[in-house]
């Protein structure tokens, strides 16, 4: 599977009921997608009832996934990119033909002059440029800007630790299986690649453990009246170092990456209500060492996925 189905980003029901709660259990899963009810209950200091009834909400209703991600790195990916699109007539149909890039993970309509981002992972430049060059063919694009990301500083598929680790056809398929529903149970998996629950167990953790793959809940696509997502180009001026900072240490930045290209530093960051996210707009506008703050809101989530990756695979 290439890419995943197009639905739109908006809940088919209103999120009035997200609260703080959800927020953490959010959160908690980001930390670790694969938590238990126990030990989420445990973090949320609610009841495992209520905290199985909010988890179940959030993935049946709200747009929240948890899934696991391959390290770009690892599987050979080396050329990542964020690009954005001036379309001339309706921005849709650009980004569904985008959507089917393969290369292409994430794919989002968006305000402002430039309405359509997407990113894309390659192996090499040659890559790159084929994939640029299928983008520009497709009628409706007048032009294409291009950022490099050379460093992901925060991201929910990039590990805090990266170990030499390889991968056999047992792991291929435990993380397709973990790429489509990263909460399934160690029984579900054992059953379908034909191993015992420990022997899965210490696969799974094995691939965590190196960093190879991450497990967590991707939130961009819960984007409705309770969440909202902001992207945020920035161009630096001196020393940057105080703008990495920033974006590592504010608890609303969500993926926040080095670039090179049109911005020298792309995030996004996301919150519940307009007036959270603009403070932490401000606060970077407030940087000496901060030149200038792009901005642009998602509306629409095309496409979000990353399973790509484990079709090309390396070994360390």
């Amino acid at each position: 599977m290439e890419h995943a189905p197009r639905t739109s980003s908006i809940p088919s029901r209103a999120s009035a009921s997200f609260d703080e709660i959800d927020a953490a259990l959010i959160h908690a899963l980001q930390i670790n997608g694969r938590a238990t009810i126990h030990e989420l209950s445990s973090v949320l200091g609610i009841s495992r009832d209520s905290t199985s009834a909010r988890l179940q909400r959030l993935l049946n209703e709200e747009g929240v996934r948890v899934v696991a991600a391959i390290d770009p790195h690892f599987a050979g990916h080396h050329v990542l990119t964020n690009s954005t699109v001036q379309v001339d007539g309706p921005v849709e149909p650009v980004a569904n033909r985008i959507a089917d890039i393969p290369n292409a993970v994430f794919v989002s309509m968006t305000s402002g002059p430039l309405p359509l981002v997407f990113e894309s992972r390659q192996h090499d430049e040659d890559e790159l440029h084929r994939v640029l060059d299928q983008v520009r063919a497709i009628p409706g694009v007048r032009s294409v800007n291009v950022s490099r990301y050379t460093e992901i500083m925060t991201g929910f598929f990039v590990s805090s630790r990266r170990e030499p680790t390889a991968i056999d056809a047992l792991d291929t398929e435990l993380i397709e299986l973990l790429q489509r529903d990263g909460r399934l149970s160690f029984r579900t998996l054992a059953d379908s690649i034909h191993l015992s629950p420990t022997a899965v167990r210490a696969r799974i953790n094995k691939l965590v453990d190196s960093g190879a793959v991450r497990i967590s809940a991707i939130t961009s696509g819960q984007l409705g009246r309770s969440r909202r997502a902001i992207g945020l180009g920035i161009n630096a001026r001196g020393d940057s170092t105080e703008i990495r900072e920033y974006l590592l240490s504010a608890s609303d930045v969500n993926f926040a990456a080095r670039a090179y290209g049109r911005f020298d530093f792309i995030a996004t960051i996301e919150g519940p209500d307009t007036a959270q996210l603009l403070a932490v707009v401000e606060g970077l506008r407030a940087l000496e060492s901060v030149s200038a703050v792009d901005t642009w809101a998602h509306f629409n989530i095309v496409k979000e996925n990353y399973e790509r990756a484990i079709t090309h695979k390396r070994e360390p």
